[in-house]
Parts: C-alpha cells; sequence; structure tokens
C-alpha cells in the first residue's frame, strides 16, 4: 500500500489506502492523506472508515474536521471583518474555546459538552460571552459544511448575569471630569449628552452634522439617530471642533494630529484620570468617586433622562424593556406629596 506522498506503509499496514493512524495522548487517531493535507478522522476506527469511504468516492458530506481548524479558518475569514476590539477580545475567547474543544470532531460536540465548560469556569459571564461566540463558529461550520449537525449551544441554560447597577452620580462625574485633560472632558461630556455606545460617540464626525441634528449610525444594531443639535451639544461640539491642533480633522474627538481618538487612547485617559481621584487608595470616599466606567455614561444619560420614553429614544431601543432593565439605574420617582 502506498500513502499520498508514495512511500510504502511501515505501520498499520491494515488501513486501507490513503489512510494512516497516529499515536496522541494514549489514543489511536486516524486521519485521511489523499487530499493536500491530512485530514483527521478520530479514534473511532469504524467511524473512520466510513469517512473515509466517503472521501474516497467523493464525499457525499463534507470531511469531519477538529474544532480547532473551524476556529482557525474563523480567525482568518470572520474575525478581520469585526470591529478592532471585538477582534481583540474573540481572538482571546477563541484561544480558550480552543483549549477545551479544540481536539474534538466539531460534529461532536454535544450540549452536555457545553453545560459543562459553563458550569467549569469560573468567569461565569465570560462563560457565556464564549459560549455564545462558540454558537456562532458552529453556526459558520455548518455554512462551510464541515457538520449538518444541530448547533450544541442551542437550548443550554446560560449563567445568570447581573446587569451592571453602577449609577454614575454628578459627584463622580464632577471628580473624574476635574481630573481629565481636554479631549477627554470633550469625550466625556458628548457621551452623556448623546447617551450612545463608546464607538458610536468616537465615531463622530463633521459630516454627520446635518440640518441641526447629529446623525448617528450605531454600530452594534445599526439603527439610525438623528439627535437635536440643542444649545448644550452644540456648545461642546463647537468646543471640541475648536481645539488647536496640528492637522485638521474630520473626527469630532481627535488627537493633536488630528487623527480619530481610538477606544485605547481614549481608555488610557479615562483609567488615568480615576487612578488620580482614587490616590493611594486609602481615601474610602476617594475609591468610591472613582469606582465606574466610561461605558456607564450611557446608564447615566438614560437615567438622568425625564422619563422612560425619553430613555429609549435616546438610547436607539426598539422596546423599554431592555432600557429599564439594563440601563435606568435607579427611576427617577416623585414622592407621594
Amino acid at each position: 500500500m502506498m500513502d499520498r506522498m508514495g512511500r510504502p506503509k511501515h505501520k498499520h499496514k491494515d488501513l486501507p489506502p490513503r489512510m494512516t493512524a497516529r499515536q496522541s495522548g494514549g489514543r489511536l487517531l486516524y486521519y485521511y492523506t489523499g487530499g493536500k493535507r491530512m485530514l483527521p478522522l478520530g479514534d473511532d476506527l469504524g467511524r473512520a472508515k466510513q469517512q473515509w469511504a466517503q472521501l474516497e468516492a467523493g464525499p457525499l458530506t463534507a470531511p469531519a474536521s477538529s474544532f480547532a481548524q473551524v476556529a482557525a479558518r474563523y480567525r482568518r475569514e470572520v474575525l478581520p471583518t469585526k470591529g478592532r476590539k471585538t477582534q481583540i477580545e474573540q481572538d482571546a475567547q477563541l484561544t480558550r474555546l480552543v483549549a477545551v474543544f479544540g481536539a474534538m470532531q466539531v460534529a461532536d460536540i454535544r450540549p452536555a459538552d457545553v453545560r459543562a465548560y459553563l458550569d467549569k469556569r469560573s468567569a461565569k459571564v465570560m462563560a457565556n460571552r464564549e459560549v455564545a461566540l462558540l454558537s456562532h463558529v458552529y453556526n459558520r461550520a455548518r455554512e462551510w459544511d464541515y457538520t449538518q449537525g444541530e448547533n450544541p449551544v442551542a437550548g443550554v441554560t446560560k449563567n445568570k448575569e447581573r446587569p451592571r447597577d453602577v449609577l454614575v452620580t454628578d459627584a463622580m462625574y464632577a471628580a473624574v471630569y476635574a481630573k481629565a485633560d481636554g479631549v477627554l472632558q470633550d469625550a466625556m461630556d458628548l457621551a452623556l449628552l448623546i447617551g450612545q455606545r463608546v464607538k458610536d460617540v468616537l465615531g463622530a464626525k463633521r459630516s454627520d452634522i446635518v440640518d441641526g441634528h447629529l446623525q448617528v449610525r450605531q454600530a452594534k444594531t445599526r439603527k439610525a439617530l438623528r439627535i437635536e443639535i440643542t444649545p448644550a451639544l452644540a456648545s461642546i461640539i463647537e468646543r471640541a471642533l475648536g481645539r488647536t491642533r496640528q492637522a485638521s480633522s474630520l473626527w469630532v474627538l481627535a488627537n493633536d494630529d488630528g487623527t480619530p481618538l481610538t477606544y485605547w487612547q481614549l481608555r488610557r485617559r479615562f483609567d488615568a484620570a480615576r487612578e488620580a481621584v482614587r490616590g493611594d487608595g486609602k481615601d474610602q470616599e476617594k475609591v468610591a468617586l472613582a469606582a465606574w466606567q466610561f461605558r456607564d455614561l450611557r446608564a447615566k444619560a438614560a437615567s438622568d433622562s425625564d422619563s422612560l420614553r425619553q430613555a429609549q429614544e435616546l438610547l436607539g431601543h426598539t422596546s423599554e424593556s431592555v432600557t429599564r432593565r439594563v440601563y435606568r439605574r435607579g427611576e427617577k420617582v416623585r414622592p407621594l406629596r
């Protein structure tokens, strides 16, 4: 018998042509060698021979592939289409998923395996994010014809999550604002007034100012908003655009050289301002004043709105339920008298 390189087999001579086996981790793994690269067939000889027969005959279904291989293709073809921040986060998530599921055939992943992952993972909220990514990778595997199986994530109950409940008070806002540089102050004021996600705040351009409105196309939902430019908002935009720079910029929030302010640049500025407020960490009042994140300004905008309806419209939600449950942190009510 000859393998794909034309050399006779010295081991596993009982296997059919273009099929070989290797020891790995105390198991005997089978491979098909008739293509441009070896395809894994698993460790079950009967199933491996069935897959071999399909490959030899011209596969009736796509060749079996490991989750690691599918994840690698997802990294090459899908991740680059996402935002930079999402790429970084999901690349790390894929690494953790591959460490657990990588050696498995993608078609062999079961709901029980997903449940076990959720139970054993110590970071419960992150586990939910990773399983959501696993679901998306599996759906792509179906589209790519690696498997026709049902998505193993479907129907699996995720870990319970509690929405963030940090309510940024005016005092907390003022404390960090006082330690911020001019560009960060512009970003904070803009984020608070328009109530958009960080990416959408950073993406505001001069050309988005049309007919007395700031036009926003939300990156996450693609929902289009026209935010009225009130005197307060006009003042912030004018201040941001009027900052002295070495080069003019298309963006409302920009660096000295005219390039747009990035998420990580904003993050470093904001973290530095919070640390300046926190100090050495011994004064618990100062620590409390710094205990919030930039993204919490979206919730502050919703919470400070005069009504739930106004908050929903500003945040661009299709229903009031998400606005109420996640973003209205401390509903404003009137006393009985």
